[in-house]
C-alpha cells in the first residue's frame, strides 16, 4: 500500500484546541508546553530523518562525582577480598563493589557472562543501597544474568543417547538459552522447554527441569554457551538514589530491570543497554521512580512489554528514550516496544519499535507522551497491535494524549496510528501505510503547526 502523508484531519477525528509549536531560529521547535515534562522546555531540530536535542538537558541527571572511590570488578582473575582499587586487585563481584560505603563509581570488565554460583551473583543481583552509583562496562558490554553455572554429565541414558544433565541448578531454570545461536532478532537463540522428561528424550534440541536438574537434548556436551536462568531478580531496587548504567546487558530475570515501590526521588540513567529475555514481566520497568533516561538503548523479546512506566504507590514517572528500540516483546495482544501507564510523561525521540506482539507504543490511561521522529512497524498478528495507540477513560478529551512529530507506521495487523477511550492524538508530517488517523467516538485527532 502506498505512504500516505497525513496532512488532514481524519474523518473519524472530532476538533480539538491544538495549539501551534512555536518555531525557533535556525530551524528548532519545541516540545508543546502542555506535555509538563520535569525537564522544562525541550527544543528540538531535525537533521534529515533524525531529530537532536542538546544533549546537555540529559547529562545533568547523571550522578553527581562525590568524594567516594572507583572500584574494579573481574570475576575471572579478580577476588572479593582484594580492594578494588584497579584492574590488578580487581573484586570477583560486582554486590562485593556496591557494598563498599564509599562507592561511586563501578568499573565492570566488559565482553564477559557474569553467571551465579554457590556463592552468589557475580554480576548486579539487586542493587538496594542508598548511594548514588555508576556502573560502567569497559572493553565491551557486561551480560548480567541470573544464570547458574553449571557442570553436565555426559552423556545420559546410555552412550548412544545425546541427553546431558546439569549438576544441581539450586533453584527453578525457567529458560534456556544458547548464546552461539541467535535468533530472528539477532538475540541469544532460547532452547524450547519439553513439557516431560520423557518429551525431552524424544525430542532433539529440547530440555526439561527435573528434580532439581536439567535435562538437555543435545548433540554434543554444553558448555559455556548455554544459559540455564533462573527464576531470580536483577535489577535496582533502591529508593531515591540515582543510579547510571553504561554498556551493561541484562539477559532474564524476573521483576524488571528498575521496580521499586515508594523510590519516588530516584533517578535511572541507562546508555547503551539491554534488556532481554525477562521471563515474567517488562525489559526496561521502571516503577515509582522520579525519572528515567535511556539512551540507545534496547529492549527486546522480554515476556511482556520492552520499555514500560508505572506508578508504584505514590508516582508516575517522567522517561525520555533517545535513539531506543523496542521489538520482539511476547504478551499477546499488549507486548508492547514502549508503553506508560497512569500519569506518566514521556519524550521518545529517534525510536524504532517493532514486531511487537502487541502496539509498538502505547501510552495509555492519564498517561502523555511526545514522540519525534520514531517509526512503529510490523507489529502483530492482534488487531490490537497497532503502531501509535493512546486510550484512556470513557469522556471526550480526557486521559491519555500522544504528540507525533514527523513519526512513521506501516505494516502493523492493527491500525497504524489509534486514539481510542476519550484519548487525544496530534499528528504533524506523519507517514503511514493507513490512509488516516483512526479515533473512534469519545476520542480526538487532529493535525497541528
Amino acid at each position: 500500500m502506498l505512504r500516505r502523508q497525513l496532512l488532514r484531519w481524519s474523518t473519524l477525528a472530532i476538533a480539538s484546541a491544538a495549539l501551534p509549536l512555536p518555531v525557533f531560529a535556525r530551524g528548532e521547535y519545541q516540545v508543546d508546553p502542555r506535555l509538563g515534562h520535569m525537564l522544562g522546555p525541550i527544543s528540538y531540530a531535525f537533521q534529515a530523518d533524525r531529530a537532536e536535542i542538546d544533549p546537555r538537558i540529559l547529562r545533568d541527571y547523571l550522578p553527581p562525582l562525590g568524594s567516594g572511590r572507583t572500584y574494579y570488578v573481574d570475576p575471572e582473575s579478580g577476588e572479593d577480598d582484594e580492594d578494588g582499587s584497579n584492574w590488578r586487585r580487581a573484586l570477583r563481584t560486582v554486590s562485593a563493589a556496591l557494598d563498599k560505603l564509599d562507592v561511586d563509581r563501578v568499573i565492570v570488565r566488559g565482553d564477559f557472562v557474569y553467571r551465579m554460583d554457590k556463592e552468589g551473583q557475580e554480576g548486579l543481583g539487586v542493587y538496594s543501597g542508598k548511594r548514588n552509583v555508576s556502573i560502567v562496562a569497559d572493553g565491551g558490554k557486561a551480560i548480567f544474568t541470573t544464570a547458574r553455572k553449571a557442570d553436565w554429565d555426559s552423556p545420559w541414558f546410555g552412550p548412544n543417547t545425546h541427553i546431558y544433565q546439569s549438576s544441581p541448578t539450586g533453584g527453578q531454570i525457567v529458560k534456556v538459552l544458547d548464546v552461539s545461536r541467535l535468533d530472528e532478532f539477532g538475540e541469544y537463540s532460547e532452547i524450547p522447554q519439553a513439557s516431560t522428561l520423557e518429551e525431552c528424550q524424544a525430542t532433539p534440541g529440547t530440555w526439561a527441569y527435573w528434580h532439581g536438574r536439567v535435562h538437555l537434548n543435545h548433540p554434543h556436551e554444553p558448555g559455556d554457551e548455554v544459559l540455564l536462568l533462573r527464576s531470580t531478580a536483577m535489577g535496582v531496587s533502591a529508593k531515591n538514589v540515582i543510579v547510571h548504567l553504561k554498556n551493561i546487558h541484562f539477559v532474564g530475570g524476573s521483576n524488571g530491570a528498575f521496580s521499586d515501590v515508594g523510590a519516588t526521588g530516584s533517578v535511572i540513567y541507562a546508555e547503551d543497554c539491554k534488556f532481554t529475555h525477562n521471563w515474567q514481566t517488562d525489559g526496561f520497568k521502571i516503577v515509582d521512580a522520579k525519572l528515567a533516561i535511556s539512551v540507545r538503548c534496547v529492549a527486546a523479546v522480554n515476556a511482556k512489554d520492552g520499555f514500560n512506566y508505572h506508578i508504584g504507590e505514590s508516582t508516575s514517572p517522567h522517561f525520555v528514550e533517545l535513539d531506543c528500540e523496542g521489538y520482539g516483546n511476547r504478551a499477546p495482544a499488549t507486548g508492547n516496544g514502549s508503553s506508560s501507564h497512569n500519569s506518566c510523561v514521556g519524550l521518545r525521540i529517534n525510536g524504532s519499535y517493532h514486531h511487537n506482539a502487541g502496539p509498538g507504543v502505547a501510552d495509555v490511561n492519564d498517561a502523555q507522551s511526545y514522540n519525534i521522529a520514531c517509526g512503529s512497524h510490523h507489529n502483530g498478528p492482534s488487531a490490537n497491535s497497532n503502531g501509535f495507540l493512546a486510550s484512556s477513560g470513557d469522556r471526550l478529551g480526557s486521559g491519555a494524549r500522544m504528540w507525533l512529530d514527523r513519526c512513521t507506521a506501516g505494516a502493523n495487523s492493527g491500525h497504524d496510528v489509534f486514539a481510542s477511550n476519550g484519548a487525544t492524538i496530534e499528528y504533524r508530517g506523519l507517514s503511514t501505510d493507513d490512509s488516516e488517523v483512526f479515533a473512534d467516538s469519545n476520542s480526538l485527532a487532529a493535525s497541528f503547526g
